[in-house]
């Protein structure tokens, strides 16, 4: 009798080896699909990072020449500057208020949101810029 169960093989998973592979897949999942989540919102951000970086290099530049800066909403004309934001897909829209520290000389306030219904939809992002510092960046929603 021992020697049949010895040599009999098994041909298949027994159902507590089969739970605890689910128990394992479950906790992996739980653990990934966050993260992965956020990921994925930060990539969507990179965008709108990338435009609010455009507009305060144009700041920059407009300011290097005039020693103030612009203030504008929306793509198109900023004073002298234009910005294109077509090629954007979850950041289209922005606006920009200089003299948020009550000069308009010595800093810029630029503010994007995702495009509402996509993707970015609730990422907003504010872009602090002064002209003898560095700039401070704000992203919610993620």
């Amino acid at each position: 009798m021992l020697r049949m169960i010895l040599t009999r093989k098994s041909k298949g998973f027994t159902l507590m080896e089969l739970v605890i592979v689910m128990v394992i897949v479950g906790i992996l999942a739980t653990i990934s699909v966050p993260l992965y989540t956020s990921y994925v919102k930060k990539a969507y951000a990179a965008e709108g990072h990338a435009l609010c970086d455009s507009i305060a290099q144009a700041e920059k530049a407009y300011y290097n020449e005039k020693g103030t800066f612009v203030t504008g909403n929306e793509s198109g004309p900023l004073g002298t500057i234009t910005i294109d934001t077509t090629p954007n897909i979850y950041f289209k829209s922005f606006s920009v208020v200089a003299g948020t520290t009550g000069n308009i000389a010595t800093s810029f306030r630029i503010t994007t949101s995702g495009v509402a219904g996509g993707k970015a939809s609730g990422i907003t992002i504010t872009y602090d810029g002064y002209s003898a510092a560095p700039p401070a960046i704000t992203i919610t929603g993620m």
